[in-house]
């Protein structure tokens, strides 16, 4: 009762206050968190459409909500410049970097790189939500994604996935679907696969993805603020490295999300460990596809964040969570 009269008032949902709770490790009932759990599901469906309208029609409206044009968050795109501008002056250049990062795959130059806009991928991640997996093509989920890093910073992960693994087209063959969709994730929306995830995914894993969820813009913000100091400063620090590794893999677009998600509501941060929760089940079905897979790569930092490694790469099976279910 003390706590809950610390943190009720007028204006807040008692489902945000569940969650809460049920984030400090408080004994909330199972059914009191799992509903706003599942009531974070709210996502755009086909229904959402005028009469005659499709699934298009509801992606571009959704885009067109968006106010900011930029897809990566000005404090981001400040930071990639001034990096830009430090490497010129220490002699060194983004082409130098790039290099870098492209030796160990023995690759040559990166290809030219789009001009994606944050609608652009609201449009995008709206029409994957409501057609699922089979409305995503990998080419442009790699395009995408390659438009997160820096101009001239390659991001061979991305550069994988847009050109569909290549030297390793059979295992790519095992994963997509004739079209370019990815053939290991089910049938049937976004909204579906989350309301399963939230209602049969045990309590304990639940609390995991929420505090990897919470954790995220603590610590975008933090490496941002370390990163500015360590500009000032004109000190080489173990910022800078962590910066410049996520700007060439998947790390990136955690950063970029968890800035934007600053301050959000509780019902959003319960969205997003759902989220999680089910990249990790994703994950886990690729590796199923491909067991020789080099799971290494999954502990580097361009791939997660330290604190998501242990969340991300552990093994998961039908007594710990909810499997995806099989596509007819």
């Amino acid at each position: 009762m003390v706590w809950l009269g610390q943190h009720a008032g007028p204006g807040i949902r008692p489902g945000d206050l569940a969650l809460q709770a049920f984030g400090e490790g408080l004994p909330v009932p199972e059914a009191t968190v799992r509903n706003p759990f599942a009531a974070a599901c709210k996502l755009p469906t086909a229904q959402d459409s005028p009469p005659g309208g499709t699934a298009e029609d509801v992606a571009d409206a959704n885009a067109v909500k968006c106010r900011r044009k930029d897809l990566l968050p000005s404090r981001i795109r400040s930071i990639d410049s001034a990096i830009a501008t430090a490497l010129e002056s220490a002699g060194t250049s983004a082409a130098d970097v790039a290099q870098a990062i492209l030796a160990p795959f023995g690759r040559p130059n990166p290809p030219t790189q789009e001009a994606w806009t944050r609608r652009d991928w609201v449009y995008s991640a709206t029409l994957a939500a409501i057609e699922g997996a089979d409305s995503v093509n990998i080419a442009q989920m790699g395009a995408m994604a390659r438009s997160l890093a820096p101009a001239g910073i390659p991001a061979p992960a991305a550069e994988d996935l847009e050109f569909r693994w290549p030297g390793s087209e059979q295992e790519a063959e095992q994963l997509l679907t004739p079209d370019g969709g990815l053939a290991f994730l089910p049938d049937g929306s976004m909204t579906q696969v989350l309301l399963e995830l939230a209602a049969e995914t045990p309590l304990s894993d639940l609390r995991e993805a929420w505090d990897i969820a919470v954790h995220l813009p603590v610590w975008a913000v933090g490496l941002c603020d370390r990163v500015e100091t360590a500009l000032i400063t004109r000190e080489f620090t173990e910022a800078l490295t962590e910066w410049v590794s996520t700007m060439s893999g998947p790390a990136r677009l955690r950063l970029v999300a968890a800035i934007d998600s600053v301050g959000q509501s509780p019902q959003k941060t319960a969205f997003d460990a759902l989220v999680l929760l089910f990249e990790r089940q994703a994950l886990q079905a690729v590796l199923a596809q491909i067991p020789e897979a080099e799971v290494d790569n999954l502990t580097q930092p361009w791939m997660y964040p330290s604190f998501m490694v242990s969340f991300m790469t552990e093994q998961i099976s039908t007594a710990t969570a909810a499997p995806f279910r099989p596509r007819d």
